[in-house]
């Protein structure tokens, strides 16, 4: 592979690299970026889908670094919400709230004012975010503006692609030149639904009751902008007693111009939130404000009428109502971000079909790098049950039966740690009641990902799964295709010995994502649209949960694909590998017969 991108990177701009997770992607590309950009006085720039993420390349250069002695620096770069220690002692933690906390306060901040009386003499050693934040603490600076001092020394820089592909890049883009720069982008696959998430927007109903209240707290609101304000609550309150279905198609033109809010109006309420944050900051809360968020929404709202790809729609979800501004675009965003960089390499375990990525992400010709799976084949057996499936609205129970005794013969016979990887949350509430209480009769612990859960909850119960397979019993993860269990955890050797995946996480078909397969159709046509926004991405999401299993060469594993369509020629193709091309059908009532007798006579085991 690093022979294979050295020559790629001589002859191209763009570079597609796929292979398994635990090849080794991230140490090659560093072997061939590194020596290239410090010979040629350039920084390489690694971005991937979340600051979480943000470490593992610098983590790579230390081990580097301590093994050759070579002089290389890098950093992980992380927002101000997890860096500025003046808004943690006040308790500020939300993202916008500690963005306009900075910006007001920053004159006055102590840990700021210190930074210019500190030099930089300890870039010895690459650092991670939570490594600049104890010499932050340690000195008494500002852990942010550390870091974007060192920028122009480091060699690499770790950061979420919101710094490469949102209006926040200009932070890095003017310390670091992009055209001096070798972008990668890591897990690159995400690119499709990360980037349209960044222009996207909404507005809740509880929002503009909150424009209201503030409104009334000022005195010198203007009184027929308050009187508008509520006419938009009523209008609002109207559009959600006229939505029938989950989302539909609204005309924010026509709803402002209804409530007598016109774009001068906008600007006016844009100021007035501006009074509201400054008054929060001085009462010490968190300087939020629904008027100056409101204001932006529709600002947003009414430039971007009438582009294809950005939509306007009003949803409801969990009785809450709210206007969306959904931008759908992606190749058409992206590709003028590329010219923009000396390089570009896009890496990961699921960018097959590599010519339908580069095409939506707006790259027309791109150099491939593919490297198949290292697993051995003897180490892995694939089921596909030819007589269920998810399709349609609502599960038979005819189907709920047949899946249930699937599953439960598959958390049987494998005796270890094993997932359940549902297509939706819709279906995992419909199954998994009888599923858990046949767990609770084996002495099997169930982990049950939730909608919604928060970030610690979730690492505090996938940290006890992955126990079980150090200590005594075994666990069940019941979990979404597509979920954060599904996708960049890792459960190497014993943690993980099989998965079961209920159906193919299709996206629903509501009004939402028929516009976005419309919109996919209008550019590439019908049928290609089609496979490009609908096909592509949920088969993708299988593909990485399947993934969680094999993490080494000598991992063993045992998969059932839970949805006769998985033997379609379409969808087959788009599995890994070792799937793929060894798949067994058997029906749901003979799966517990295959796995006992293809198990033994294979000598895979099992589990303990």
């Amino acid at each position: 592979m690093i022979d294979h991108l050295e020559h790629e990177l001589r002859r191209s701009s763009f570079i597609c690299l796929h292979a398994p997770t635990g090849f080794g992607k991230t140490i090659a590309v560093l072997s061939v970026l590194l020596p290239l950009a410090m010979e040629e006085g350039c920084h390489i720039l690694w971005s991937v889908r979340t600051g979480n993420e943000t470490d593992r390349p610098v983590e790579e250069l230390k081990v580097v670094k301590r093994r050759f002695n070579v002089d290389v620096f890098g950093l992980s770069f992380r927002g101000k919400r997890d860096m500025c220690l003046a808004a943690r002692t006040r308790g500020i933690r939300d993202y916008e709230s500690v963005n306009n906390f900075c910006s007001m306060y920053r004159k006055r901040c102590p840990y700021y004012r210190r930074l210019d009386r500190r030099e930089l003499d300890l870039l010895d050693e690459p650092l991670l975010f939570s490594e600049i934040i104890k010499i932050g603490r340690r000195w008494e600076v500002c852990p942010y503006f550390l870091q974007l001092r060192m920028l122009k020394q480091a060699d690499l820089v770790s950061m979420s692609y919101n710094y490469i592909f949102s209006p926040v890049g200009w932070v890095i883009r003017r310390l670091l030149p992009f055209r001096r720069s070798f972008l990668v982008v890591d897990e690159a696959h995400n690119l499709q639904k990360v980037i349209p998430n960044l222009n996207s927007d909404c507005l809740t109903l509880g929002a503009v009751e909150g424009c209201i209240k503030e409104a009334r707290s000022l005195p010198d609101f203007p009184p027929d902008i308050l009187v508008s304000l509520i006419s938009l609550k009523k209008n609002m309150e109207a559009l959600n007693r006229s939505l029938s279905g989950e989302d539909n198609v609204y005309d924010p033109e026509d709803l402002l111009t209804r409530s007598g809010i016109s774009v001068e109006d906008l600007r006016i309420i844009y100021k007035f939130g501006n009074k509201i944050l400054e008054r929060k900051l001085a009462q010490g809360k968190s300087p939020r404000s629904h008027l100056r968020h409101m204001a932006s929404f529709f600002t947003k709202t009414l430039e971007l009428r009438n582009v294809l790809g950005v939509y306007d729609l009003m949803s409801r979800e969990n009785g809450r109502f709210s206007l969306n501004l959904a931008d759908m675009r992606c190749s058409e965003v992206l590709k003028e971000f590329w010219p923009s960089f000396r390089k570009v390499v896009f890496m990961s375990g699921t960018l097959k079909p590599v010519d339908a990525f580069s095409e939506v992400v707006g790259v027309n010709r791109c150099s491939e790098i593919v490297r198949e799976s290292f697993v051995r084949r003897e180490n892995v057996i694939s089921f596909v049950l030819t007589d269920v499936t998810t399709r349609g609205e609502e599960l038979s129970s005819m189907m709920r039966s047949r899946y249930c005794k699937a599953i439960c013969s598959f958390i049987e016979r494998v005796k270890g740690n094993v997932a359940v990887f549902y297509a939706s949350y819709r279906i995992q509430s419909e199954i998994s009641g009888p599923v858990k209480e046949f767990c609770d009769e084996l002495g099997v612990r169930v982990f049950e990902e939730k909608k919604g859960m928060e970030g610690d909850v979730a690492r505090g119960l996938l940290n006890e799964f992955k126990m079980k397979a150090r200590g005594e019993g075994r666990g069940v993860l019941l979990a979404t295709t597509g979920g954060r269990f599904a996708e960049g955890a890792d459960f190497p050797g014993e943690e993980l010995l099989g998965a079961f995946i209920v159906g193919i996480p299709f996206d629903r078909l509501t009004m939402r994502t028929r516009l976005y397969i419309d919109y996919y159709q209008r550019l590439y046509g019908i049928r290609r649209g089609r496979y490009l926004s609908y096909v592509v991405p949920a088969l993708r999401r299988v593909s990485q949960a399947i993934g969680r299993v094999i993490r080494r060469e000598e991992d063993r594993g045992i998969f059932v694909l839970g949805d006769y369509r998985f033997r379609r020629a379409t969808y087959r193709r788009l599995l890994p590998d070792f799937v793929r091309d060894d798949m067994i059908p058997t029906r749901h009532d003979m799966l517990g017969g295959k796995i006992d007798v293809l198990t033994e006579k294979s000598g895979i085991v099992v589990g303990s």
